[in-house]
């Protein structure tokens, strides 16, 4: 038997800090969802401008065109050097190409046309340029 005076908590106590509890795990969740996704994004960028100019330089290596073609709201892109088979690279899980671009580096490194290579997830959008001189640049969101 509970006497009265003796500690404990109500039903409604209990009830309320349960509420509160689930608020701020719910706003935690979310605000991890939305840096997750932001960090996807920026890695994204960072990894097509690397692997931009690394098909730079391969061309360069292989005295041979490299052509690199992204197709929107894809999940890869696709790096095809004469001769040798097509590699695709997947992107981070939810970052997709916003446009179709296709950029072709020559044997010497420069690309036909200056380019710019937009990504986009529900977090942002970033852009990598290329130069028609070959030269790879990018902002992050």
């Amino acid at each position: 038997m509970i006497r009265r005076g003796e500690g404990g908590f109500a039903l409604t106590e209990m009830i309320v800090a349960a509420s509160l509890v689930t608020i701020v795990i719910l706003l935690a969740t979310s605000r991890w969802e939305a840096r997750t996704s932001r960090l996807r994004l920026r890695f994204a960028t960072v990894q097509v401008a690397f692997d931009l100019a690394s098909a730079r330089d391969a061309a360069k290596e292989a005295g041979k065109p490299l052509v690199v073609t992204f197709a929107a709201s894809k999940t890869d892109f696709i790096l095809a050097r004469v001769g040798a088979p097509l590699e695709r690279v997947v992107l981070p899980e939810g970052v997709v190409a916003a446009a179709d671009a296709t950029l072709t580096f020559l044997p010497l490194g420069e690309t036909q046309t200056p380019q710019m290579i937009t990504l986009k997830n529900p977090s942002g959008v970033s852009t990598i340029r290329v130069a028609a001189s070959g030269s790879v640049s990018y902002s992050l969101p």
